[in-house]
Order: C-alpha cells, then sequence, then structure tokens
C-alpha cells in the first residue's frame, strides 16, 4: 500500500495547494521525459511521492511537559 495525496490529512486549501505542485511537478517531468505518449501516470506518480517526501509534514499533537509543575 502505498502514500497517496488523497490519504493524508489536510485541509481543503492545503490539498488544493499540494495538488496544483504535484500536477505541476509531473507536467515538468513528462516534459523533461521528451513528452512520451502515454497517460502520464507514471510521472503522476513519481511527483506525488516526491511531494509527500519533501513537503509534507504531519500534523503533531501539541507538546507536553512531562513535568507538570507543582505549587
Amino acid at each position: 500500500m502505498s502514500v497517496r495525496l488523497d490519504t493524508l490529512e489536510m485541509t481543503p486549501a492545503q490539498y488544493e495547494a499540494a495538488l496544483a505542485s504535484v500536477r505541476r511537478l509531473a507536467y515538468e517531468k513528462w516534459l523533461d521525459a521528451g513528452q512520451p505518449c502515454c497517460d502520464g501516470g507514471a510521472f503522476w506518480l513519481e511527483a506525488e511521492r516526491e511531494w509527500i517526501e519533501h513537503y509534507y509534514v504531519p500534523p503533531r499533537a501539541p507538546l507536553t511537559s512531562p513535568c507538570k509543575s507543582q505549587g
């Protein structure tokens, strides 16, 4: 099972921005490959994987202090 954009925890605005970035990156990869006659699925998957590895930061729970102040 692979991680995909639509499985990540993001707001709708973050998702749309990520989708636009992946679309642009996939298109650049397709151009760099000489615009082959294919559906571009491989370029999309590669761009999506790269975007997730380099730009996605999952939400994290707030940090809590291990020591409670006693007073």
